[in-house]
């Protein structure tokens, strides 16, 4: 699925909306009365930041993200350089693996699927010159 879709998170009564959420199999939904319907079992979160959002998205929404059950990769995406944080849950939620990518030459690995940073910052503008050689 793509953004706009709220994830509720039954731990603390919230619901936000990530920059992409992937699911796999059926979306159970939470509804809340006169609001939108959230989702509660997404299986992969994709926050792409920038600076005025950093620190919501990285101390807040990390911490949120990482009580769902569902969820199995959390995957943040720096705007202008080439940085993707990937966490993948590891036996339960409160073991996480963390792998940093920080090179537009290295491979992004999130469970079976591989893809490219070339890929992920194609036609992005780099705020850096470090971008192709750091």
């Amino acid at each position: 699925m793509g953004s706009n879709k709220l994830v509720y998170i039954p731990s603390c009564e919230l619901a936000v909306k990530p920059d992409v959420l992937v699911m796999k199999g059926e979306s159970q939904l939470f509804s809340r009365k006169g609001q939108e319907s959230s989702i509660t079992n997404p299986y992969i979160l994709v926050e792409v930041y920038s600076d005025s959002m950093y620190r919501e998205d990285m101390h807040v929404k990390l911490r949120y993200y990482k009580q769902l059950e569902s969820v199995q990769h959390i995957i943040y995406i720096e705007q202008g350089v080439p940085f993707v944080s990937v966490y993948t849950k590891q036996q339960d939620s409160h073991h996480w693996l963390n792998e940093d990518y920080a090179t537009l030459t290295m491979i992004v690995t999130i469970g079976d699927v591989t893809l490219s940073m070339q890929d992920i910052y194609h036609k992005v503008s780099m705020t850096n010159n470090s971008a192709t050689n750091a």
